[in-house]
């Protein structure tokens, strides 16, 4: 029988594999630093820990979901930078999260990696993003927690800008409008009876990124940042990597916070179910096929019936 997962507190021993790379040029993350940033899993610790936090279907096969529960300190340090780091981000925290392949305790291999986003975080505090209704609210609380005004709201460009802020925000964004779907909200806006220990989880001393990129307006002007947890606050679209009015700016040294995938102890259970869906469905679509025949018979015997009543009255 397989172990029951618990999102937030089932943890699992993970043993990172040496020799994986990644190097981020200059000309790729629009760091000035004059160098290139290098992340090698050589650095890794020996052991790392981490904690379930749901599952995922990907390409019809079932995967348990885990997050780091530390940030090691080979990933505490990311700068990314200007226009280049707003265009190449999630590229490149994806890559960085990569390196991180690994097996567990029980000799299972990591399947898939990946760098956090907004939505993972967001699933474990039930919060929804309703670009819609232009409001973000926990689940259980009809309360909005969102404290960027301009979310939901959308800019149109060629009315709203100068051509010189045109042609900077059409290298990267193709439509006629700018969407604003920068949104935060804080730690005490998130009411979690008895499960405090997610907050724990999502709330490090350490900012890290999350691979999820946002647009904000402030004073007319449009606003292109990273996503990001820090200082008890979830945000998508933070601070700015650049504006339109031409600034850019930088973010300094977040974390990259890997979140990874093993293949299921339910997968056999899970392709059970999936097989008797099929036969089922397969079922229903004959018994339909069959119906629709009957039908049309049904209607062939009665146009015949009423022919020979007409007969009949004919005759009479």
């Amino acid at each position: 029988m397989s172990k029951k997962l618990e999102i937030g507190k089932t943890e699992i021993v993970i043993y990172p594999e040496r020799g994986h790379s990644c190097v981020i040029s200059e000309r790729i993350s629009g760091s000035s630093s004059g160098y290139g940033q290098r992340f090698s899993s050589s650095k890794l610790p020996e052991k790392l820990i981490a904690v379930y936090i749901g599952r995922e279907i990907i390409e019809g096969e079932f995967y348990d979901k885990y997050i780091l529960k530390e940030i090691p300190e080979e990933l505490e340090r990311l700068r990314l930078e200007g226009e280049a780091g707003f265009k190449n981000q999630s590229a490149i925290l994806d890559s960085v999260a990569e390196i991180l392949r690994a097996e567990t305790e029980d000799g299972k291999q990591i399947k898939y990696v990946r760098s956090v986003t907004d939505e993972d975080i967001n699933k474990l505090f039930n919060i929804l993003v309703d670009f819609e209704n232009k409001k973000v609210y926990q689940e259980e609380i009809d309360k909005d927690i969102n404290v960027r005004e301009s979310f939901g709201n959308s800019l149109r460009i060629n009315s709203h800008f100068s051509i010189r802020e045109i042609e900077r925000i059409r290298r990267h964004i193709k439509s006629e409008y700018i969407y604003l779907t920068s949104y935060c909200y804080y730690n005490y806006n998130i009411e979690l009876p008895a499960k405090e220990y997610l907050k724990k989880l999502v709330f490090l001393e350490k900012s890290y990124y999350l691979n999820s990129p946002g647009v904000f307006s402030d004073s007319g002007d449009a606003y292109f940042g990273p996503g990001i947890v820090r200082d008890g606050y979830v945000c998508r679209g933070d601070y700015y990597l650049f504006c339109s009015n031409g600034y850019s700016g930088i973010s300094f040294f977040a974390a990259v916070r890997p979140v990874f995938y093993l293949e299921s102890d339910n997968q056999n259970k899970f392709i059970s179910i999936k097989k008797d869906i099929v036969e089922q469905q397969e079922k229903i679509t004959l018994l339909e096929k069959n119906i629709a025949k009957m039908q049309k018979d049904l209607k062939k015997e009665k146009e015949k019936l009423e022919k020979m009543i007409n007969q009949v009255s004919e005759i009479v």
